[in-house]
Order: structure tokens, then C-alpha cells, then sequence
């Protein structure tokens, strides 16, 4: 199907099922009630250069175990979600763009996976990418900004790698993980939000592997309710809270990261939580480097802790802190 228009129709502009193979090059589709590209059961599918916009519901749809690559697309302006991947379907995306959506702009549910890469995902209500239900994407090289809300969203036992991304500029978190979500985070920058660059949330896990977190509104990483992540090698800057915040039985690893130049305290541990700090090089901070109330826990190794406006550590009477060669 090549350079040809869809457009008004009641159901879907296009849909392939029941074991079909496609290819769609340079079409636009758009004002579809239903659909704007609709992919059931069928593998095969190959979309390029289209736009897919304004539609009153999903833009693109793909369930049933499909697989579909799509290569330097526009979807945008669509009423739901720009993309949807379920049903342990397979889904590729290169070189597009996701936007201006009334919802997210991708959600991967249900077991799905694929790769976005080299995509710019923006000015969406709603999230940028979701991942849901142990799905395990690779997002790869994409650029997340100007979000109504977070940037990316893992919940729901989601997975999933996160690399080589600019997430900046979204109005919630930059990255969101909550309830059971597992994601590697690595090699991308996280800058500008609204609130804080990385959220941890009720149970939520995750690495954090040689990021840039910086110039945040809240906390650079905080990591509450239960929740658990390992956090290596990142420059956690410049934010208007604290470097990273671990709170509410929250537990966190850090080793051989640079945190400076924040607004609070470098790291602060409160409300039953623990820490585990190594290598870590805590400096210029507005408050002390790190702060640990009465009720929390935590081990500081080898760190090198200068400069801080309050001094290098506030241990609060209770609190229990092994140090070891700091």
C-alpha cells in the first residue's frame, strides 16, 4: 500500500489480521474512528514514511502476537495513545516521531517487547512511554521532553532498558518506576524536570548505571515506599532538592557516584530506610553531604565528603551508620 490517504472512515483507516504480511509506505492516515493501523495475529508488517494523526482513538494498534517495524513515521494528535503493543506482540520503531498525543504516547503491555530508537517522543498528555506487565522493551538513542507528565513509566512488573536517552523538560518525573517495575537506566541524561529526574515508588526496583541527573525541581533520584534500586557511576547535580532521597523503608545502593552542587543535602535517608554509600565523591552541597535520621540505616565507605555548606555528615542520635574509611 503506497501514497495513499485514509481518512473519515468509521472503523480503522487499515487493518491486517488473521496471519496477514504488509508493507505501507508514505500514506496518510488520519479522522478514523476507530484505528488509525490496526494489527492482529499477523506478523511481517513494515510501515514507512506515514503519518498517522488526529484520529479518535489509538493511532496504532498491535496485539495478538504480531510483529511490526515502523521507520520514519509522524504519529500524532491522536484522541488515546499513540502506540499500543499487547498481547505479547513485537514491535520495532526507528527514526519517528510520537507526539501532541491526548494520552501516552507508547504503552507496552502484556508481555510485549521491541526497540524504540532514534526517536523523539514529545507534548504528550499523558506519558511519553509506558511499560506495563512485565513487558521488556529497549529504548535506545530516543529523546523525551515537554511531557504532560513523566517521561517514561515502568509499572506493573514491567522491565525494560533505558539507554543513550535525553529525557528533559516533562512536567512529573522524567522517570517513573512503581509497583514491582524493573528497568536498567544507563548512559542517558535525565534534566529539567518539573519534579524529580528519577521516582522510585512502592516496590518499584531498578539500576541506574553512568547517568547525568541534573537541574531538577525535587530530589535528583528518590527512591520511597519499599522500593529498592542500585544506582552506579552517576553525576546527580544541580537540583532544587536533595542529590538523592531514600524514604519511607526505602533501600538504595550507590557506588562511585559524583553528587553536587544540589539545594539540600547531598543524600538524605529518613523514615526507615537504609543506605549502602561507596566510592562516592559527595561535594558543594547546600546542606550537608549526607544527612541520616534517628529511625534509618546505612554504611559510608570510602566517600570523600567536602565542601558541603553544613558539613560533611548529619547522623542523627538512633540512627545506625557503619563508617569505614571515610
Amino acid at each position: 500500500i503506497r501514497n495513499s490517504r485514509f481518512y473519515d472512515g468509521k472503523s480503522s483507516g487499515i487493518t491486517i489480521n488473521k496471519k496477514s504480511q504488509a508493507t505501507i509506505e508514505g500514506c496518510d492516515i488520519f479522522r478514523n474512528s476507530l484505528f488509525g493501523i490496526e494489527i492482529k495475529e499477523s506478523n511481517n508488517i513494515f510501515i514507512s514514511r506515514c503519518k498517522v494523526r488526529n484520529g479518535r482513538n489509538v493511532g496504532i494498534s498491535i496485539s495478538g502476537k504480531s510483529e511490526a517495524q515502523i521507520e520514519n513515521c509522524d504519529i500524532f494528535k491522536n484522541v488515546l495513545t499513540g502506540i499500543e503493543i499487547k498481547g505479547n506482540s513485537t514491535f520495532n520503531i526507528r527514526h519517528s516521531k510520537i507526539f501532541n498525543g491526548k494520552k501516552s504516547g507508547i504503552i507496552f503491555s502484556e508481555n510485549s517487547q521491541g526497540i524504540v530508537e532514534d526517536s523523539d517522543i514529545f507534548a504528550n498528555t499523558s506519558i511519553g512511554i509506558e511499560i506495563h506487565d512485565k513487558s521488556n522493551p529497549v529504548i535506545r538513542k530516543c529523546r523525551f521532553f515537554d511531557g504532560k507528565d513523566s517521561g517514561i513509566l515502568i509499572i506493573k512488573e514491567g522491565k525494560g532498558k533505558v539507554e543513550n536517552c535525553e529525557i528533559f523538560c516533562n512536567y512529573r518525573a522524567g522517570i517513573f518506576i512503581t509497583q514491582g517495575g524493573n528497568p536498567v537506566i544507563k548512559n542517558s541524561r535525565i534534566y529539567e524536570g518539573k519534579q524529580s529526574g528519577i521516582f522510585i515508588y512502592k516496590k518499584g526496583q531498578g539500576t541506574i548505571d553512568d547517568c547525568e541527573v541534573f537541574n531538577n525541581v525535587l530530589a535528583g533520584i528518590e527512591v520511597r515506599d519499599n522500593s529498592k534500586v542500585t544506582i552506579l557511576q552517576c553525576k546527580i547535580s544541580n537540583g532544587k532538592g536533595c542529590g538523592v532521597l531514600v524514604a519511607e523503608k526505602g533501600q538504595s545502593s550507590l557506588e562511585n557516584c559524583n553528587i553536587f552542587e544540589n539545594s539540600f543535602a547531598g543524600i538524605e535517608v529518613r523514615e526507615n530506610s537504609s543506605a549502602i554509600i561507596k566510592w562516592c565523591n559527595i561535594n558543594k552541597n547546600s546542606d550537608v553531604g549526607i544527612w541520616v535520621d534517628k529511625r534509618s540505616s546505612g554504611t559510608i565507605e570510602n566517600c570523600e565528603i567536602t565542601d558541603n555548606v553544613s558539613g560533611p555528615q548529619r547522623l542523627e542520635q538512633g540512627s545506625k551508620v557503619v563508617l569505614l574509611g571515610v
